[in-house]
């Protein structure tokens, strides 16, 4: 029986999943299997909380195996259900991947294919209407006489989920299971990211015989060199990389017995206890000692999970994040790099729906440590900027979300100002075939600024919906105290990769003269060093507009503008902007090419 291949007691176990056939059998058993603690509890109450979430991970189990295709499981093997950090992104990332190992010649072959898995849908994500492919991977294994065992691996990555995968590469790891040397020949991750993002021109995938390099010691089409140490015992493991790296590869730029300096430093910590499973990864930009970002993942017996994250934010807009203070900033026009905590709370619902819960705050940044800015006077930090975020998926199909936010002003500064709020989302997914927006959230939103004193606002205006209120009527007579009442709000795919949309504008910032029309593709419009973003409240659009011949990876060769979303027309995909009053210039936002001639003709 299952349970007794599991260590663990049949009655744990309600539902009789081994009869649906082997493959759902195993790949349920594997889900629950990484969802067991090290040891059983032994306390009543405890059994009973962890075979709630054992039968909840074989529902889960289930729903996910009967998305997976036959072809997959037939010809690219053994799905597994992945939650991790990516290396490269520093990002919570789930896939489901399909895997397949055989023996040849004394070879362990090993190869697989990740899809990107979208945890709230219980589905893929896809790209023109394909499950998306987030890696392929394929890894050769021989373990020698000596005991060295030598790894020889190849892979592609689609970071930007644009549907290509762009960044190659292939390691050698030679070694034991305790201590092992990688060597690494791969492409710049830049061609996954933003083009102006980066430049790393040393770094070139040249695919030639990596084995048969290393055999010749000919190191000039190595990139760079990891050494790692792992330790463990009963509930984890650690794991610490040191990495080398030079600008100039040449035949023998790296030795073994005297690497030189390190560059970069890398530590993981593995656990698995009575909590759950928790993996955090530290990273020493300098492998100087001092930890320059921390993420951590806890994934509970219960199947909820607590992402949390400490980092630089650099005030660069041409990077593949866009926040507040860094790229944008409602107060000035003065943006800056600082520290940036995260948590987020995910508690599934049940029927495929979730409540995130996310808090976030800001500090200052030592730019010279690359660390959150201390000193006496504040031992914890200058904090600027605190947020939580509420949202909670009341259907497959809407939405609610409650924000409160403190902005904090500090002496010697004068970047921001003190300010308090709230606002509170209902956003609904509209659904009408053949509409542009098919697809997209729209949402109303109701805001109190420079205060917190309505109390429970969720709660009061989703009262008033009960009353049978429409979200217009909603109103100061109806709910006093808010600055904001019914205003729309907009979440799609704007400004991704893949985006293309139309900007038809009279506004003389953006070089109209009289009414003129710019082709978007993904953020940036026409020829021209201009961006389009938009802000986290998903109630407005920022434009940045490069200054000078050149455009830089700095928040100062960009000038701000910052308008609100005026109105939406979702059959047309029509997006209007509009900057604080009726005598502004209007800008307006096309998704159909034949909707911008109409309003470009006289």
């Amino acid at each position: 029986m299952l349970a007794q291949r599991l260590g663990i007691s049949s009655t744990m176990l309600d539902a009789d999943f081994v009869v649906l056939g082997n493959g759902r059998a195993l790949f349920i058993a594997k889900v629950i299997a990484d969802a067991l603690p090290a040891s059983l509890p032994a306390e009543a109450d405890k059994q009973d909380v962890l075979l709630l979430a054992l039968n909840n991970k074989t529902v889960e189990a289930t729903a996910i195996y009967d998305k997976l295709t036959d072809e997959q499981i037939t010809v690219q093997g053994n799905p597994t259900l992945k939650s991790e950090i990516d290396y490269n992104t520093h990002k919570a990332t789930f896939t489901i991947e399909f895997s397949t190992r055989k023996t040849e010649g004394g070879v362990e072959v090993s190869q697989g294919t990740k899809y990107y898995w979208d945890k709230n849908a219980n589905d893929y994500e896809r790209y023109n209407g394909r499950p998306l492919i987030a890696t392929t991977w394929s890894l050769e294994t021989t373990r020698k006489a000596d005991g060295t065992i030598e790894r020889y691996a190849k892979w592609e990555h689609d970071f930007n989920k644009d549907g290509e995968r762009n960044f190659k590469g292939q390691s050698l790891s030679v070694g034991n299971d305790t201590k092992w040397v990688e060597y690494f020949d791969e492409d710049t991750n830049c061609k996954e990211l933003n083009e102006y993002q980066c430049n790393d021109p040393t770094r070139i995938n040249e695919g030639r015989d990596l084995r048969a390099e290393f055999a010749a010691q000919d190191y000039s089409t190595i990139d760079f060199v990891q050494m790692w140490t792992k330790t463990g015992n009963a509930t984890g493991h650690d794991i610490e990389m040191i990495e080398y790296k030079t600008d100039a590869p040449t035949r023998n730029w790296f030795k073994l017995d005297n690497p030189g300096q390190p560059g970069f430093r890398r530590l993981e910590h593995y656990v698995k206890d009575s909590d759950g499973v928790r993996t955090t990864y530290e990273n020493d930009w300098n492998a100087d000692g001092t930890i320059n970002q921390r993420e951590s993942l806890l994934s509970r017996q219960n199947g909820t999970t607590r992402y949390e994250s400490g980092k630089i934010v650099w005030a660069n807009p041409l990077d593949d994040s866009f926040e507040e203070y860094a790229d944008y900033n409602f107060h000035t026009g003065t943006r800056l790099p600082y520290w940036y905590e995260t948590v987020v709370e995910h508690v599934p619902l049940g029927d495929g729906l979730q409540q995130l819960t996310t808090e976030g705050k800001r500090y200052l940044l030592d730019e010279e440590k690359q660390l959150r800015k201390i000193d006496d006077t504040h031992p914890d930090g200058y904090l600027f900027h605190q947020y939580k975020a509420n949202q909670k998926e009341v259907s497959a199909d809407e939405h609610q979300i409650h924000v409160t936010w403190q902005h904090i002003a500090l002496d010697g500064y004068d970047f921001n100002r003190d300010d308090i709020g709230q606002e509170f989302k209902v956003m609904r997914r509209h659904k009408v075939d053949g509409d542009a927006m098919k697809g997209w959230w729209i949402g109303h939103n109701y805001a109190e600024w420079g205060s917190q004193e309505v109390l429970d606002l969720p709660g009061k205006v989703l009262a008033l919906l009960a009353q049978g209120k429409s979200f217009a009527q909603i109103t100061a007579a109806e709910l006093p105290g808010l600055g904001v009442y019914d205003q729309v709000a907009l979440s799609g795919p704007l400004f991704t990769t893949a985006f293309k949309g139309y900007l038809v504008t009279n506004d003389g910032w953006l070089g109209a003269s009289g009414k003129q029309k710019m082709t978007v593709n993904g953020q940036r419009v026409g020829t021209q060093d201009l961006l389009l973003q938009q802000a986290g409240g998903m109630t407005s659009l920022v434009l940045l507009k490069g200054i000078g011949s050149e455009p830089c990876a700095w928040w100062t060769c960009w000038e701000q503008r910052i308008t609100s979303l005026d109105s939406v027309d979702p059959v047309k995909g029509i997006m209007t902007f509009r900057r604080w009053s009726d005598t502004d210039p209007l800008t307006t936002l096309y998704l159909r090419e034949v909707d911008a001639d109409v309003a470009m003709a006289p």
